[in-house]
């Protein structure tokens, strides 16, 4: 029992674990949640603020090119009311930092904003750009002469009247202001953004104090993958410490010397750590009731759970030596250890039942095969080997060999036939049928004594000595042997079938087994004689009802009330096929059906069958399976009549309200009919778990009441009819 101290623990701790894994799974799944919605938050935010500056770039644009336009822009710039107007623009729009206008040689004339000293601009790359451009050039971000902080120019050069290139316009986009108001009021708490050249340098930033404006970010693995994603999208990108960081890339302007994107990170841990919260404050009460657990799984399993599994054990072993329970003590308990000892009780009762009803299957079928082998055999030779090979592969068993007997002064039993695992058995052993020492075992008896005989296990029995090392070296646990009878009542052979499990053969079987060898040996004489084999169909046909009769039988091992409502049934069925004035033969068919026709009850649970109370809907669906049942049970077997289809339909109802089918009227044979009537008198008339008796008037009245509605009209009458004379006493 120690060992299921430490397999609960072992329990325990896997359940621990699982939930620990939950735990940490969901903590994942709450990081991966959490990183998606600040991936897909972070890539809305850039889009908009893009789209947005974008807006500020059209407008900029669009200011450069229309004022260009003007041919009396010249005279314009050098009017006193010229920095006035600008400087109103400017103030309108708070995204422009600056407008201003310079001549040929790149002095600025007129501005938004003042300056000291004089500005020229014929150093930028935009001024000469726009001088022979006829449209508006976007020059890179730069730092403005007049404001100091990182601008986007805009330059459109303006023509006279005459069409001669007089100088150029120039709408200065604030960088820096858009990043800082954009940004604060959007992205999340901790999120570092920038403006960046296609070259890597940082013309704005926010907050200012992360990336400083006009920093070369181009060795910055962010800005790397920036480039690899032509500007666009998202990535997560770990640094030379390994810290990760999520990145949200936008483009923003195209300018003559390349493109400016947004470029928005923020470090993972910021994103995740809530997640991570979650887990730490789960984790102490997980590890405290993990504790809690393997304390009570090593305290408490010794009252709860290791005492009654003592108990259990006992009855277990009482169950194995063939007891149904052996402690009466036990099975009284009214708790769960009470209910488990009943409970196997009743298994061990069906599973009996129901290893009985395979055996019975298997030897059922080895007599059809070998029914139809002895009446088609030509020669001795191949009756003998089809025998022994049908009942190894159909019979299930390990190997079955054939011996005749020797009338020299040994009295060997030599083998003539045999069928399964030999593998030189048969050559390494002697067997007689003297009453020596090699004729103690099965065979050498069954053929002195002409009975049945069965070694229940090589292992234990001394009356197989001399052949139980041999037998257990090629896995033969068990065996039987029957003897073959000569027309005179003498042995002159036996049958001898060997089996790998121990104690294998039921008396139920044996019988079988010994019809079988009593039809071997009645296809051998019809050979050797020459002789008709019609009486063998006979004989074959009566092997297989007393088959089904025991099968039947094992039924009422489980339910008692079942077995004897099967032979009533089948009584007065009988009388009702005489009223009706049915053949001979149909009527034995009918017969035979009834006495089986609740077989398929072997596989309902006994305490459904013996419950003292009305069934519940799931059970009486559990209980209305037993036709089919017993439909799949009988169908393999070669009757004359059609006993499984009988068996099936015997709760059929004539208007269709029966099952398992609903079949109607004429489709249900006649047979079915009959044992439907019988089958509702006898269980009306009867006791029943659940109730006393209703008595035989009750019955009758139900059938008129249901007479050419659910029953046969005819059946019913003739029920009645027998009923009345006193034939049949219910």
């Amino acid at each position: 029992m120690k060992s299921i101290r430490f397999r609960l623990l072992a329990l325990m701790c896997a359940i621990f674990v699982v939930v620990s894994t939950a735990l940490v799974f969901s903590a994942v799944e709450r990081r991966h949640s959490d990183l998606q919605n600040a991936r897909q938050q972070l890539q809305l935010l850039s889009k908009a603020i893009a789209k947005e500056q974008v807006e500020s770039v059209r407008k900029a644009h669009t200011l450069s090119s229309q004022t260009g336009s003007d041919p009396a822009l010249i005279h314009f710039a050098k009017s006193a009311t010229c920095p006035r107007t600008l400087k109103t623009l400017v103030d309108f729009d708070p995204n422009f930092a600056n407008i201003f206008i310079a001549n040929l040689a790149g002095e600025v004339i007129c501005s938004a904003r003042s300056s000291e000293e004089p500005i020229n601009i014929s150093d930028r790359d935009f001024f000469r750009a726009a001088l022979e451009s006829d449209e508006a050039v976007i020059g890179q971000p730069i730092i403005g002469k007049f404001t100091r902080k990182w601008v986007l120019p805009f330059a459109h050069r303006f023509k006279n009247q005459a069409q001669k290139t007089e100088g150029i316009i120039v709408t200065a986009l604030d960088l820096e202001r858009i990043n800082r108001e954009s940004l604060a009021l959007l992205f999340p708490h901790g999120t570092n953004v920038a403006l960046v050249t296609e070259s890597g340098t940082v013309v704005a930033n926010f907050p200012t104090d992360t990336l400083h404006a006009g920093r070369i970010a181009s060795k910055e693995l962010g800005f790397a993958q920036l480039l690899r994603q032509g500007g666009e999208g998202d990535a997560i990108v770990d640094n030379e410490r390994g810290e990760s960081t999520l990145h949200s890339y936008s483009p923003v302007a195209k300018t003559a010397s390349g493109a400016v994107y947004w470029w928005a990170s923020i470090p993972l841990p910021l994103i995740t750590q809530s997640a991570d919260r979650q887990l730490l404050i789960y984790s102490a009460p997980v590890v405290l009731l993990g504790a809690l657990i393997l304390v009570f799984a090593w305290f408490g399993t010794e009252h709860y759970l290791l005492g009654p599994l003592r108990s259990i054990s006992k009855t277990a072993e009482g169950l194995g030596k063939g007891q149904t329970f052996n402690n009466p003590e036990l099975t009284r308990r009214d708790d769960e250890i009470g209910v488990l000892a009943r409970t196997i009780s009743q298994m061990a009762i069906s599973l009996e039942s129901k290893s009985e009803i395979v055996r019975l299957n298997r030897a059922l079928q080895v007599l059809i095969e070998c029914g139809r082998t002895i009446s088609s055999a030509e020669t001795e030779k191949s009756l003998l080997s089809r025998v022994c090979e049908t009942l190894v592969r159909v019979g299930g068993y390990r190997m079955v060999w054939i011996g005749y007997c020797d009338s020299g002064d040994g009295r060997q039993v030599r083998p003539v036939a045999f069928g399964g695992q030999n593998n030189g058995y048969l050559e390494g052993i002697k067997v007689s049928w003297a009453d020596d020492e090699y004729g103690q075992g099965p065979t050498g008896l069954a053929i002195r004594l002409r009975q049945a005989q069965f070694n229940r296990d090589f292992k234990s029995n001394p009356a197989v000595a001399p052949w139980s090392k041999m037998a257990i070296d090629h896995q033969f646990s068990s065996s039987s042997a029957l003897p073959l009878i000569d027309e005179n009542g003498d042995a002159f052979g036996a049958l001898t079938i060997y089996s790998s499990s121990k104690d294998h053969f039921t008396p139920h079987e044996m019988q079988l087994l010994s019809d079988l060898a009593r039809d071997v040996s009645f296809g051998i004489r019809a050979l050797r004689n020459r002789e008709t084999r019609d009486g063998f169909a006979v004989r074959l046909g009566l092997s297989l009802e007393a088959t089904v009769r025991a099968i039947a039988s094992t039924l009422e091992m489980r339910d008692p009330y079942t077995g004897g409502h099967q032979r009533k049934v089948a009584t007065l069925a009988e009388a009702i096929a005489r009223e009706l004035g049915l053949p001979g033969t149909e009527i034995q068919g009918i017969v035979l059906a009834a006495e089986v026709h609740d077989i398929g009850k072997i596989r309902i649970p006994a305490e459904i069958l013996t419950k003292p109370t009305r069934l519940t809907e799931l059970e009486r669906g559990m209980l209305q399976t037993h036709p089919d049942t017993g439909y799949e049970i009988l169908k393999g077997i070669d009757f004359t009549w059609p006993i499984a289809e009988m068996v099936r339909q015997h709760h059929e109802r004539i208007d269709g309200t029966g099952y398992p089918r609903g079949l109607k009227g004429e489709q249900i044979l006649i047979g079915a009919r009959i044992i439907a009537v019988a089958d509702v008198i006898d269980a009306m008339a009867s006791h029943r778990p659940y109730r006393s008796a209703l008595g035989i008037n009750a019955a009758l009245e139900e059938l008129r009441k249901g007479r050419g509605r659910q029953y046969d009209e005819s059946v019913v009458d003739a029920c009645i009819k027998v009923i009345a004379k006193g034939e049949i006493k219910i």
